[in-house]
């Protein structure tokens, strides 16, 4: 589905693409279009609540003026195969309880494949 074309109003959950605003940005194309798919989505969360998903480093959060209120996890904690450090922004909702992995994983996402690199698990999207 286009994401530009939502126009509900309840509660929504984003993964707004990254690749322009994570710390691996240098390794991505310039795609304009895509970069500003996060300002869509963070105004859906803000205007119907729910959460804004970013890398952890992710520039957009300082681009908008976010320090408060982003929980940091990792998402080797919901099974992806490496740390993946993720920043959560909540609008009028809660974070549910976090699972606690203290698994030893020396995997980073610089060993993965791209695909992989932006792969989320099944657990984390649930």
């Amino acid at each position: 589905m286009d994401a530009y074309k939502f126009n509900n109003t309840f509660p929504v959950i984003t993964h707004a693409p990254c690749a322009q605003w994570s710390k691996m940005k240098s390794f991505s194309k310039v795609n304009i279009k895509e970069k500003d798919l996060a300002f869509f989505c963070y105004e859906k969360v803000m205007a119907n609540g729910g959460i804004f998903e970013h890398p952890a480093g992710s520039s957009f959060f300082k681009y908008i003026g976010i320090s408060n209120k982003i929980i940091s996890v990792n998402q080797h904690w919901f099974n992806f195969p490496s740390q993946k450090k993720t920043y959560l922004f909540f609008n009028r909702c809660l974070p549910g309880q976090m699972p606690i992995n203290f698994n030893a994983v020396e995997k980073t996402t610089l060993n993965l494949s791209s695909y992989m690199r932006s792969h989320t698990t099944l657990t984390f999207a649930s």
